[in-house]
């Protein structure tokens, strides 16, 4: 490729103590490859495939921190270490084609599909039919402590870097939303303290691994949530004019 056009974007840059052939990053797709038959051989090919289109960095479907982080009961999970090191077929395939790969980890809070899901406080999303169980203080805190093994499991089994999922309204976005969290401890009210859980999650992960994993954090440009959007009017209210349209 030598487009100049594209002269910037696909010329090397270095990541800490990684070098990216180019600053293309393939974002993370729900394949649902893992519930598949062979399905550790079928993601060997799938990001093979990517690697080999030259992407720099591949980052991975989800993979739960814990349990009740799971998207559904057959969802992927990166708590166990010796069920992680499956996954060292898949880095070994990426990196053969020259690309890094990260993990992404999202534990689903609310949107969790079954009993026992966990939220910072117990507001149901409209499209789950389970209620979710508000955390305690010792919820978070273990959820905190799963994030980093998840990545330290992660990085034992090849993976360059994780990817910590807070945006898209799952649980680390949930505490930073005021529409999904009312509580009235250090955990809430505040920015600060609504923002809390993910920098103790990042601080966390950074303090287990070390420097040189690669920590991606994605976060929403917009919370879409529906009290953040304004009310709808009144089918027999008056429509209103719109003021002239400023000129700059």
């Amino acid at each position: 490729m030598s487009d100049r056009r594209f002269e910037k974007l696909l010329s090397p840059i270095r990541a800490g103590v990684h070098d990216l052939r180019n600053r293309v990053i393939m974002g993370s797709m729900h394949t649902r490859l893992e519930t598949e038959t062979n399905g550790i051989e079928r993601q060997v090919a799938f990001y093979r495939e990517r690697a080999h289109g030259e992407a720099a960095v591949i980052v991975t479907g989800g993979f739960a921190p814990n349990a009740e982080g799971m998207f559904d009961p057959e969802g992927p999970r990166l708590d166990d270490p010796q069920q992680a090191l499956s996954l060292k077929p898949i880095c070994d395939a990426v990196h053969q084609e020259g690309s890094l790969i990260c993990a992404q980890i999202c534990h689903a809070g609310r949107y969790a599909k079954f009993e026992g899901c966990v939220a910072p406080s117990p507001i149901r999303t409209p499209i789950n039919r389970y209620s979710p169980r508000e955390m305690s203080e010792q919820d978070i805190l273990h959820t905190i402590e799963d994030f980093a093994q998840a990545a330290l499991n992660a990085q034992s089994a090849g993976f360059d870097g994780v990817e910590i999922m807070g945006s898209e309204g799952y649980l680390i976005n949930e505490f930073t939303v005021t529409h999904t969290n009312k509580r009235e401890d250090e955990w809430g009210g505040s920015a600060d303290n609504r923002h809390r859980f993910a920098v103790e999650i990042v601080r966390a992960v950074r303090d287990r691994c070390g420097p040189d994993l690669l920590v991606i954090y994605r976060i929403s440009a917009a919370d879409l949530s529906r009290a953040a959007r304004p009310p709808k009017r009144s089918p027999r209210s008056p429509a209103r004019s719109r003021p002239p349209a400023p000129t700059f």
